[in-house]
């Protein structure tokens, strides 16, 4: 094979590593962000994020344009830690984020709060957890959520208020 043929069977490859790289520079905080928060380990956060960039580079092919890339890669990630939370069961959840919204509590009551919130979270199902947290933590709207996680926006509104319903209950005992 010449060096001509190579170049040009290896430029669609780099155009994919272009714009698989571009992605990742533009939404990797966002989806570790999320990634902690839905798996409570940074480590295993790190795991699930380069799982869901690689699984993007290795679909970039079949990627068909119905939403932005950032919302496909999105749904990848979240599909990688569901995946990883049933093969692991429950889960711790950080959540030294809330809490540093909150200057003035002290560091008692902060850990108090996330433990007790790190807790409430693992006893959500999945599907509640996966609404909850990238509603809550990643900022997500309604409609990114239903086309992350593939459903309608219905059922994201429902899962989010059934979720955090669940979760005020949860907090409540908790608390007590």
């Amino acid at each position: 094979m010449s060096h001509k043929a190579r170049t040009e069977e290896s430029a669609p490859e780099a155009a994919v590593s272009r714009q698989v790289g571009d992605l990742f520079r533009r939404e990797r905080e966002r989806v570790f962000r999320v990634a902690l928060a839905m798996l409570g380990d940074p480590e295993k956060a790190e795991d699930a994020a380069s799982q869901a960039f690689l699984e993007a580079y290795r679909s970039w092919p079949s990627f068909r344009g119905h939403s932005k890339p950032s919302t496909w890669l999105h749904r990848i990630a979240v599909n990688v830690c569901l995946q990883m939370i049933r093969k692991r069961g429950v889960v711790e959840t950080p959540l030294e984020e809330s809490a540093a919204r909150d200057p003035g509590a002290r560091t008692e009551e902060k850990t108090v709060a996330r433990e007790a919130v790190r807790r409430a979270l693992e006893q959500l199902d999945g599907e509640h957890r996966a609404v909850v947290v990238l509603h809550e933590f990643g900022g997500y709207r309604y409609r990114e959520i239903a086309a992350i996680l593939d459903c309608p926006v219905g059922t994201v509104r429902s899962r989010l208020h059934y979720g955090m319903r669940r979760l005020r209950v949860l907090l409540e005992e908790e608390l007590r």
